[in-house]
């Protein structure tokens, strides 16, 4: 079954710079599910905010800004990473390695 995932924001940490409660970390969730497990992993991605035409007001931030400057500061290889990560945690709810066990020796 494929994966479905979800890009989370978990929290903001703001600087009082040129702007105020300018974004400077962006605390993120990736969750995936395969329909029968979820699991998830979590970072965080930090920002130097420029001022100018680009600049966003806290205030006026929406999910969507703030989801894409995280996918930009992953870029790809780290999009895919993460997710990676997520599918080999769900791989392992599906099909739980092996743990070893104890066994008496023959000579005893």
């Amino acid at each position: 079954m494929a994966t479905t995932f979800i890009w989370k924001i978990d929290g903001l940490r703001v600087a009082q710079l040129s702007q105020p409660d300018s974004v400077t970390v962006v605390g993120w969730i990736c969750e995936g599910t395969d329909g029968v497990n979820t699991a998830e992993i979590s970072g965080s991605s930090e920002f130097t905010p420029v001022p100018g035409p680009g600049f966003i007001p806290f205030a006026n931030l929406t999910l969507a800004n703030v989801q894409g400057w995280v996918a930009d500061e992953l870029g790809p290889n780290g999009l895919i990473s993460a997710e990676d990560c997520v599918k080999g945690q769900l791989e392992s709810l599906a099909t739980p390695p092996q743990a070893p066990t104890s066994k008496s020796m023959p000579w005893l």
